[in-house]
Parts: C-alpha cells; sequence; structure tokens
C-alpha cells in the first residue's frame, strides 16, 4: 500500500546524533550552504526554549530556523541557544496563532552581528497566505547579509512564511485558546477550526479551541506539501469524542504518516499528562478532502526511561544494571566524558527503537 512522500523521516528530530556524523561543521558553524536558495527552513510556532527548534535544524545542513514564543524569557532563551550552536534563523515574541510580534531576536552566525535584538513598534503584518507549490523552495539568503532596522526583519520572516517551510514542529501549550480574543495582525477567526461546523461556513464561531489545533491548522497552510509537520498533543487530541470533527479536518487536510502513543511520566514531575507525538504531510489544495488508502506507523512507548518523579530508571539483566562504554555514545553525551565517567547505566527507554522502526517502516515506502 502506497504513502506519501514528503520529508518522511520526522521521527529522526528525537533522535539523538540526527545529524550527520561525518559533518560536524553542517551542525557546528551555521555558515550559509553553496546555494542560498537551498536552505532548509524548520518553524515552531510554541518553540519554548528552543529544544525542539535545535532538534529540527539538526536534521539537515543548511538550516534555518524560526522560532515563535509568546513568553519573552523562552523566546530569549531559543535566541541565545541558536546563536551559541551558530544555527542561523529567527525568534519572534508574540502570539503565534495571531502572528504577533513583539521583539524579534536575529542570529546571523555568518555576519558581524551574530544575535541581534530589535522591539517592534507599530503595525507589524506578516501573510495570511503562504506558498502551496512544491517547485518553490524556502530560502533565507538575507542570513549571510547584514540588517539595521526593524522593518528589514520583519521583510525577511514575511519572505520565508510566504514561501513556506519545509518543517514544522512544535510541543504547543495544552489548552483552549479564546477566539474572539487577542491581537496581533491576524484574527483566529479566520482558522477553518474556529467554526462550530466545518462543512458550513455560515455556522458561526466556536467559543474557544484547542492551542494545539490551531497550531496544527498554522501548520498546515505554512509548510510546503513537500515538507512535514510533527507535534506533540494531548491524547484527548488522538482519542476525545468531543474533538472527533478536528480529527476529521486533520485526515482531509494531511496525510498521518506516524502515532505514537507515550507514557505519563513522559513531561514528568512537571505533568503527568498523557501525551502523543503526531507527524503528517500537508496535502496540496487539490488533494484536500480526497479519500485515499495508506499505510500510518503506529506505536506505543511503554518505557521513557524515568519515572513519575523524573528518577532514571536503567534496563537490568542478571547480573544488575545494564551499562555502556561513553566511548560508544554519540556525540551529545560527552558531558559524561568531561565527568570523568567511563560506564554509564542505559536507560529502560523504547524511544529509540521506536524511531528505528519507524525509519525502517518509512524506507519501505513504495
Amino acid at each position: 500500500m502506497p504513502r506519501p512522500s514528503g520529508r518522511g523521516s520526522l521521527l529522526d528530530v528525537f533522535a539523538d546524533g540526527g545529524a550527520a556524523e561525518d559533518d560536524e561543521d553542517a551542525v557546528s558553524t551555521g555558515g550559509p550552504s553553496p546555494d542560498p536558495h537551498d536552505e532548509t527552513v524548520v518553524f515552531d510556532p510554541a518553540c519554548g526554549s528552543g529544544r525542539l527548534l535545535l532538534a529540527g535544524a539538526r536534521v539537515t545542513a543548511g538550516t534555518v530556523a524560526l522560532g515563535w514564543d509568546a513568553a519573552y524569557t523562552a523566546a530569549r532563551m531559543t535566541a541565545i541557544t541558536l546563536a551559541l550552536t551558530r544555527t542561523p534563523g529567527w525568534v519572534v515574541q508574540g502570539d503565534s496563532t495571531t502572528l504577533d510580534a513583539n521583539t524579534v531576536w536575529r542570529i546571523a552566525p555568518s555576519t558581524n552581528g551574530v544575535l541581534e535584538e530589535f522591539s517592534v513598534s507599530g503595525e507589524t503584518r506578516f501573510p495570511t497566505e503562504y506558498a502551496d507549490d512544491p517547485e518553490i523552495k524556502p530560502a533565507a539568503p538575507e542570513l549571510t547579509e547584514s540588517v539595521s532596522s526593524i522593518p528589514e526583519v520583519v521583510e525577511e520572516i514575511q519572505r520565508v512564511l510566504s514561501r513556506g517551510v519545509d518543517l514544522t514542529v512544535a510541543n504547543p501549550p495544552f489548552g483552549n485558546a479564546d477566539i474572539k480574543r487577542g491581537s496581533g495582525s491576524a484574527s483566529r477567526t479566520r482558522f477553518d477550526l474556529a467554526r462550530k461546523d466545518l462543512d458550513d461556513r455560515g455556522s458561526g464561531l466556536k467559543s474557544s479551541v484547542g492551542f494545539e489545533w490551531l497550531m496544527f491548522e498554522l501548520a498546515a497552510d505554512v509548510t510546503l506539501p513537500t515538507g512535514a509537520v510533527c507535534f506533540i498533543v494531548p491524547m484527548s487530541a488522538l482519542s476525545a469524542p468531543s474533538e472527533k470533527q478536528q480529527r476529521r479536518w486533520l485526515r482531509e487536510t494531511m496525510y498521518l504518516t506516524a502515532s505514537v502513543e507515550l507514557p505519563s511520566e513522559t513531561f514528568a514531575p512537571e505533568t503527568k499528562t498523557r501525551t502523543g507525538m503526531l507527524t503528517a504531510i500537508p496535502r496540496t489544495e487539490e488533494e484536500s478532502g480526497i479519500s485515499l488508502d495508506y499505510e500510518v506507523y503506529m506505536a506505543i512507548v511503554e518505557q521513557m526511561g524515568h519515572g513519575n518523579r523524573a528518577t532514571g530508571i536503567s534496563m537490568t539483566t542478571d547480573d544488575g544494571d545494564l551499562t555502556v562504554d561513553v566511548s560508544e555514545l554519540p556525540r551529545e553525551y560527552t558531558a559524561h566524558r568531561w565527568l570523568g565517567k567511563s560506564v554509564v547505566t542505559v536507560p529502560d527507554d523504547d524511544v529509540p527503537a521506536v524511531i528505528a522502526k519507524y525509519l525502517d517502516f518509512n524506507s519501505t515506502a513504495a
């Protein structure tokens, strides 16, 4: 049975050592790729401190990052993280569902201004119509040059959004967004999922919709059909009867490629909310609503390597905890070497196996 073909290896943004091991410069220098129109644009509409955005940026060399978060401190942390890892891009402090912008950070490692902060004043409008043409490749050659004003930075972001992005990743806030409240250049009432009846544009508006669904629709709009979307969502999005209409919208608007259920301790001890991971490929306008049979990867992660109090749980054998020589670990684990440890215990974690099986599943696509 055929499967959609966008950027299929979506789960590898969660894998350690996702970037090519033999290309350190591609990850660490953040320099421009040989062709200024060949960047991969990774977008996170709820970037927080930037961990998912950076993970997505590490998958492919020559990546440009675009992060958005309502919290100033979180957005600033993302900007600093991108600068320290020499990952070019922009971080916007504001509500992505309303395309609000208060502060913008520009990260351009190949220029003298590695990290610059700009305050947004006046009315700034970002596009709400995006490219739907796989032949249009996102590009951000502007980041190889210095700028001096916020209008120039805003124009850069506008161009990237207008072209569309390659990969959208997010762990959105789990709560409801008031449809009729909020400031910014775009009202939440523009979303299809804001309507009471998706089949009837005159049906009126809902009072609120989950942030994850509004950001899913934003991702569906801004991500190119040759790209991909990867979200962490509450389990209610996958199973609650009250969200049946939203799931139908998702099936008609995107090709679902993977659904992975995560254990309740995934984000412990901060929360024990049951979550899952969805990956999908946006459909073109012509493909929207077409009913097709295709395979979807589904898995359940039973162990996450830690318990409800975030205490590590190791794999065990008859001889005790299973250990591994730190020299055999990916470079992300060099901290163990700095601490003088030669061996570490192996966490009881199903995620690496789930990722490996997904990559194998995806590689056999007809």
